[in-house]
C-alpha cells in the first residue's frame, strides 16, 4: 500500500465498500503464492458488484442473495466449482455465510435500495482482513527486494568468472554447471539462489585463487590488539550484552533465540547471504570489525527490514554502508541495539 492509500484507509469507515476494494486491490497484488488464485478474486470482485454503499453502513451487511445456479452460469462454471471457490473464500477468512432456514439464498430491497433481508454470502469478513493483507504485501515486498539483490548478486558473479578464459578449461561438476549457466526465471526460490552464490563464490575462489582471504579472516579473529579493542569500544560493543540483542530481536518480531556469541555469529554466517551480501563483503567487514560486531550488523540488517517508517530494500547497499560506518568510526551498535 502507499501513503496515499493508507492515508484514505484511514479516513474511511471501519466497513465500507471502498474498504473492501482496497483489500480486493490487496488480494490481487498477493496473488496465487499467497493461496488467492485468479477464480477466487474473480468471484469475490463479481460478489462485490453487487453490493451498495449503504450495505456496509452500521446496523447494515454486505450480503450477496444471487442463486448459486446463475452465479455459475454468469462466471461459465459448475455449481460444484462455484461452492469449492467459496468454501476457500471462507477457509481465507474473506467471506462468510448469513443462511436461511431452508438454506435458500434470496432477499428484498426497499425503495431505497436498502436490503431489507437478505441470505447468502457475507461480505463483511473482507475489511477486517485488511491489516493481515497489508502485512502479507509488505513482507512480499521485501522478500521481491532480496530475491533481486539476490539476483544481481549471482548475475556478477557469473560476469566475473566468464570475463576469464580459464573457466571454459576448468573441470566443473552438475551442482557448479547450474548455477553457472541456468537461467535465473521468477520462480526460482532464494533459497537456490543462494546456493548459487555459495558454489560461484567457492569458483571464484578457485579460478582467482584467493584462498589467502580466508587466512586473513582467521588471523582477524584470533588476534586481538590494542587499537581493536578500542575501536569496538568505540562502537558500544562492550555496552551490549546478550539480553540487549534478544530484546532488540523480540521487538522487531524476529524469531531468533540467541543462547550466546557464537549462536549470533553462526545465525550471521547462515543468514547474510540470503540477504544479497557478497562473501566478499562479509569478510571485509569481518577483517575491519570482527565477527561478533559483524554478526550485530547483520541482525540490525534484519531488523531494518521490519520496519514500518522507512523500512530496508537494498540490504547489500546498507551492509556497505554500515561497512564504510565502521571504517570511520561513524558505526554506534549500542544505540541502534538499544
Amino acid at each position: 500500500m502507499t501513503h496515499a492509500a493508507n492515508s484514505l484507509d484511514r479516513a474511511l469507515p471501519t466497513q465500507s465498500r471502498a474498504k473492501a476494494y482496497i483489500a480486493l486491490t490487496l488480494l490481487k497484488r498477493l496473488g496465487r503464492k499467497h493461496g488467492y488464485n485468479a477464480q477466487m478474486i474473480n468471484l469475490l470482485d463479481y460478489y462485490l458488484s453487487f453490493t451498495k454503499a449503504q450495505d456496509w453502513e452500521e446496523g447494515s451487511a454486505p450480503v450477496v442473495y444471487q442463486s448459486l445456479c446463475k452465479t455459475a452460469q454468469h462466471l461459465g462454471l459448475s455449481i460444484r466449482q462455484i461452492q469449492r471457490l467459496e468454501k476457500r473464500l471462507f477457509e481465507a477468512g474473506l467471506i462468510s455465510w448469513k443462511d436461511s432456514a431452508n438454506n435458500k439464498r434470496y432477499g428484498k430491497r426497499n425503495r431505497e435500495g436498502r436490503l431489507m433481508i437478505a441470505y447468502g454470502v457475507d461480505l463483511s469478513p473482507l475489511c477486517a482482513k485488511i491489516p493481515a493483507l497489508e502485512d502479507s504485501a509488505q513482507q512480499k515486498a521485501i522478500e521481491e527486494k532480496i530475491w533481486n539483490s539476490l539476483k544481481k548478486s549471482v548475475h556478477q558473479l557469473r560476469k566475473e568468472l566468464f570475463q576469464r578464459a580459464e573457466i571454459n578449461s576448468m573441470s566443473l561438476n552438475a551442482d557448479e554447471e547450474k548455477a553457472l549457466k541456468d537461467a535465473i526465471r521468477h520462480n526460482i526460490p532464494s533459497q537456490l539462489l543462494q546456493d548459487f552464490i555459495t558454489i560461484l563464490t567457492a569458483l571464484k575462489t578457485r579460478l582467482f585463487n584467493c584462498a589467502n582471504v580466508d587466512k586473513n579472516v582467521v588471523h582477524k579473529k584470533t588476534t586481538s590488539s590494542n587499537n581493536i579493542s578500542n575501536k569496538l569500544d568505540r562502537m558500544g560493543l562492550n555496552k551490549i550484552t546478550l539480553d540487549h540483542v534478544n530484546a532488540y530481536s523480540l521487538r522487531k518480531g524476529l524469531s531468533y533465540k540467541i543462547n550466546n556469541w557464537d549462536d549470533l555469529v553462526k545465525f550471521a554466517e547462515r543468514k547474510y547471504g540470503f540477504l544479497g551480501i557478497s562473501t566478499h563483503n562479509w569478510q571485509n567487514m569481518v577483517k575491519t570489525n570482527g565477527k561478533i560486531c559483524s554478526a550485530l550488523c547483520v541482525l540490525l540488517l534484519f531488523g531494518g527490514l521490519k520496519r514500518e517508517n522507512n523500512p530496508v530494500y537494498n540490504p547489500k547497499a546498507y551492509f556497505s554502508a554500515l561497512i564504510t560506518k565502521g571504517q570511520n568510526d561513524l558505526l554506534f551498535l549500542d544505540k541502534s541495539i538499544w
